[in-house]
């Protein structure tokens, strides 16, 4: 993540095991942050999918 914010590459000097683990450990992570996003917008259609006037919260307080 850093390295992209800084728009920095990988080293060429990196032996290319090294490289590979940096690209699958930014895949990973890339995958985690769509999954969270995906996630919290399922939770927050669910908890506006009430009838109207009323609302719940993820463990089922109605508010």
């Amino acid at each position: 993540m850093l390295r992209n914010r800084l728009g920095l590459e990988v080293d060429e000097e990196l032996p290319a095991s090294l490289a590979a683990l940096l690209q699958e450990l930014e895949r990973r992570e890339q995958v985690e942050a769509e999954w969270s996003a995906t996630t919290l917008a399922a939770h927050v259609s669910m908890a506006f999918d009430e009838p109207e006037g009323t609302f719940s919260d993820p463990h089922g307080h109605a508010a």
